[in-house]
Formats: structure tokens, sequence, C-alpha cells
């Protein structure tokens, strides 16, 4: 439905931008957290604002064709926006490196949070 597409448009933006929260969940275990800590968050806010405003861009422009992205029949535009631009092997490879790497972030947030 066009409602939950519009939630989950949200969804590259809070990646990109929620790795500070990790440097703060981690503080008490850090050596020299006075320092380390805030020179961690915002290194990994600007750098992670950086590379994903990269990111989302390099997405806008490589989809031109929407209603040929819209009409995957797995309802996955990534998936089919990067096999047709990287090929169908690089693109499946990217994208189980994308969950692999997005799952462990999804481990480490939620196991520390419980600590």
């Amino acid at each position: 439905p066009s409602g939950w597409a519009f939630c989950m448009t949200f969804l590259s933006a809070t990646w990109t931008l929620s790795g500070y929260d990790v440097a703060a969940h981690v503080a008490e275990e850090t050596s020299h957290a006075a320092i380390t800590v805030p020179r961690a968050m915002v290194w990994s806010t600007w750098s992670s604002a950086a590379l994903g405003f990269i990111y989302l861009i390099a997405l806008a422009l490589c989809s031109t064709d929407i209603d040929a992205l819209m009409a995957n029949p797995l309802g996955q535009p990534i998936g089919t926006l990067t096999a047709n631009i990287l090929g169908t092997k690089a693109g499946v490879g990217l994208l189980a490196i994308n969950f692999f790497a997005q799952f462990g972030c999804g481990v480490a947030f939620v196991s520390v949070s419980t600590i």
C-alpha cells in the first residue's frame, strides 16, 4: 500500500543517521570515554550523513524508470535496481553484504541496549 511505502522511505535515512547511538551505548566499556565517545559520535554522524547522502543520491539518479522498478514480481525495487545496474550475480552479492551488515548492526544494537 502507498501509506506503507511512504513509511518505508524513511528507513534508509534512519539507518544513515543512527550510527552515533551505538557509541553512546558502549561508552561505559570504552577507555578514555570522556574524549573518545564524543569524538566517535561526531565522526559517525558526519561520516554516516555524508556517505548516506551519496548513497541516496546515487539511488535516486539510477532510478530512471520507476514503473519498471515497481513491476518487479517480488515487490523489491532495490533488488531490481541493483540487478539492472550491476548484473544479477553482483547485485545479489551486494544485497547479501547489505543484509548481513544491517543484520549485524541490528543484533549489536539490541544486545548492547539490553545490557
